[in-house]
């Protein structure tokens, strides 16, 4: 057997990029190539089973040392590793006139095939060669075959946060101390105050709630107004209601990601001015009002800050005063409970 010289590895030609890899671990490979050059011990029955699914066709040149010595060479440049999954490899060894050439075809699943070309003067330099190439296919074993590694608690825990970073209640086990933020919106109301039909306010609000945590409390102040007109023969009388809310809620319960529920209690202050018309004496009276009330509110998150919102009410009127045009006529009386619903938006300050 001819052992291949410094000339014939020296005239090899890679028609090939090798790419990152080869930069990174040619040193280390063809000091074993020339080490293991001398030696054929690998036979064809005890090949490692990812040797033996490479192909190879050495297409007549039967002076080639033939498939041990490519195998040998392999099996000492690639232990502890394997190739990738999905990876074929396949070597073509042919005559070209007085020399030898040898193509390496490396197929992935879903890729273009890579195709490297080498040719020397020998046979020998030409499965060095190919030796060389293909263990660039492959890998360490662990890289390979390990699945990949369940997220930890911690990345989970960090993942929810992010999902959940203007969500209050989202992520109770969050690591980052709660912060405090402020948001601002306003709602579209209906609610019924005894004056018949029922009426439509326009509350604008202020609000300011803890991000995370178990409890995740919330403050809110709003402010609005409703007004009705009511008929009594040739008088009437108008109604005006000027209100504040307080609102406090102690916590918050993720329903979904980004669906967040509220339970709350409030108190509705302020007054309620009536005002006479259509009488010799006409007066106008102002009174107080307040009602506790407790109520609540589903938030949904539409787009970054933006929060969709959908509130139900049921306050008590505390102060239900009676008020008339005539000794004999009432015109109004506050009613024993006041229902109120609204939609409306919010928006997460920075």
């Amino acid at each position: 057997m001819r052992h291949p010289s410094s000339r014939g590895v020296g005239s090899v030609r890679a028609k090939l990029r090798l790419g990152a890899r080869v930069r990174a671990r040619s040193l280390g490979i063809a000091a074993t190539v020339l080490i293991l050059s001398a030696s054929t011990a690998a036979s064809a029955h005890d090949r490692p089973a990812a040797l033996s699914a490479i192909e190879i066709d050495l297409h007549g040149t039967s002076a080639c040392p033939g498939r041990e010595r490519f195998d040998a060479l392999l099996s000492a440049t690639t232990a502890g590793m394997r190739l990738l999954e999905g990876e074929v490899l396949r070597v073509d060894v042919f005559g070209a006139g007085r020399g030898v050439r040898g193509v390496l075809t490396v197929t992935s699943a879903g890729d273009e095939a890579r195709v490297r070309s080498f040719e020397a003067t020998t046979c020998e330099a030409v499965l060095d060669a190919l030796a060389l190439g293909a263990a660039l296919a492959f890998v360490p074993s662990q890289e390979a075959a390990a699945p990949p590694a369940p997220a930890s608690a911690a990345s989970r825990r960090a993942r929810r946060a992010r999902r959940a970073d203007a969500s209050p209640g989202v992520a109770p086990d969050r690591t980052d101390p709660p912060t405090w933020r402020w948001s601002a919106g306003a709602q579209v109301a209906v609610l019924s105050l005894g004056s018949g039909a029922p009426l439509v306010a326009a509350p604008v609000f202020l609000g300011i709630e803890r991000d995370h945590g178990p409890w995740a409390p919330a403050f809110r102040v709003a402010f609005f107004q409703a007004g009705a007109s009511l008929a009594v023969g040739s008088a009437s009388a108008a109604l005006r209601w000027s209100l504040a809310r307080l609102e406090l809620s102690p916590f918050a319960v993720a329903l979904t990601d980004g669906l967040v529920a509220r339970a709350y209690g409030a108190v509705d202050a302020g007054a309620l001015r009536v005002s006479a018309g259509g009488l010799a004496d006409a007066r106008t009276a102002v009174r107080p009002w307040i009602a506790p009330s407790l109520g609540g509110r589903l938030t949904l998150n539409a787009l970054g800050p933006l929060w969709l919102e959908a509130d139900l009410s049921l306050g008590v009127p505390l102060v239900r005063d009676t008020f008339a045009l005539a000794p004999t006529t009432d015109v109004y009386r506050a009613p024993g409970v006041v229902p109120m619903g609204g939609l409306g938006l919010r928006v997460a300050l920075p």
